[in-house]
């Protein structure tokens, strides 16, 4: 994660995803405005400066300046065995 006195970018590696917040307009950061084309240049800004400050196993992320992160290991559904899958009432 890196910020600046506007926006936020977090990265997250395994699936090489990124998030944009602003955080002037949205200070709770509940909108992601990385896929915007307006805020390319912020993102672009930030992802660089985030490259900059990676060590140690961190650099792997990166290849040719690009973050590249890790592959996305496969979603395989488990069926839920457990007391939350059973219907009725609930008692905590």
């Amino acid at each position: 994660m890196v910020r600046d006195h506007h926006y936020k970018l977090i990265y997250y590696p395994v699936g090489n995803r990124l998030q944009l917040f602003d955080l002037v307009d949205d200070p709770d950061e509940l909108h992601d405005v990385a896929s915007q084309r307006a805020m390319t240049p912020h993102r672009e800004r930030l992802t660089a400066a985030l490259i900059e400050r990676l060590y140690g196993d961190d650099q792997e992320w990166v290849a040719d300046g690009t973050l590249i992160g890790r592959p996305e290991p496969p979603f395989v559904p488990v069926p839920d065995r457990g007391i939350g899958g059973q219907r009725g009432w609930r008692f905590v």
